[in-house]
């Protein structure tokens, strides 16, 4: 890992921070469990489904 120690500290604090919001983007992307096309109005009837949808719901807003 030490090449990428090396390229991360000769970043400057604009470059750094771009990497780090496309690098949340990423793992946000790879996070993600459902899918939007996934929701209907019966799954929310299921409290483990609904409760799923919230948190990454809130999740991503917290990203915002």
């Amino acid at each position: 890992m030490e090449p990428i120690d090396d390229m991360i500290r000769g970043l400057d604090d604009q470059q750094l921070q771009l990497l780090a919001a496309q690098a949340n983007r990423e793992l946000r992307e790879r996070s993600r469990r459902i899918d939007i096309n996934e929701i209907t109005a019966e799954k929310m009837q299921d409290p483990k489904f609904a409760a799923a949808v919230r948190a990454e719901v809130d999740r991503t807003l917290r990203e915002v």
